[in-house]
């Protein structure tokens, strides 16, 4: 019986320690592992941030060289977006239109509110140099309009602050330290000249494939 006992507590002896040797070997592999999974996430992230960002850079170019054609049909074009209809449509006062263009899918909507917010960041730079030209009413109109058709809310606080300081530089309260917000740099500025590039005239080559754009 003693005998018996004794292999008995043997036996589990020793399955308790195969089992944290198992136990222990394993443990740096899980930590490894897990180390591994955490910096491939974190590449991951930084490849789709990296990616977003250049999407975003694209975005504001095309919305831009959008602007500056408007501009030319139009005085003062401000873009809004409507996710009601399937329409676009076209408003003015005699000084400035109203570009409607209808979202027709939800997932666009992000998208189209960055392109809105962009092509309106022009005319945030246009009334700032109204401001800093002294024509503060022409300017305030203009705040106002973008901020009633920023239907995305992008702009909002930006607009909201101008108005408040317009409102300081009238009132002659701290006017250089609130004319300081119209001078702010802005992303209303094309990096590629579009209008030299469709202006300009080809180069006749004999064989397209021979050249090296890079």
């Amino acid at each position: 019986m003693k005998t018996a006992r004794t292999f008995a507590l043997i036996a589990i002896a020793l399955c308790i320690g195969v089992f944290a040797a198992r136990w222990s070997e394993s443990q740096p592999a899980s930590k490894t592992s897990a180390t591994e999974s955490i910096a491939n996430d974190d590449v991951a992230f930084h490849d789709q941030n990296k990616e977003f960002g250049s999407l975003c850079s694209v975005l504001a170019e095309l919305a831009v060289q959008r602007y500056e054609e408007d501009s030319n049909s139009y005085n003062i074009p401000i873009l809004t977006l409507q996710t009601n209809t399937f329409d676009i449509a076209k408003y003015t006062d005699g000084e400035y239109v109203v570009l409607s263009i209808a979202v027709i899918s939800p997932d666009d909507l992000q998208g189209f509110c960055r392109f809105a917010s962009d092509y309106n960041e022009c005319n945030m730079r246009r009334s700032d140099l109204l401001v800093q030209g002294g024509k503060y009413e022409e300017a305030r109109k203009l705040y106002q309009l973008l901020m009633h058709f920023d239907t995305c809310g992008f702009e909002t606080d930006r607009l909201q602050e101008r108005l408040l300081c317009l409102d300081k530089i009238e009132k002659r309260e701290a006017v250089k330290k609130n004319m300081e917000i119209f001078s702010e740099p802005c992303g209303c500025g094309a990096l590629t000249d579009w209008g030299k590039l469709a202006g300009m005239k080809p180069q006749t080559v004999t064989n397209l494939l021979m050249i090296n754009i890079n």
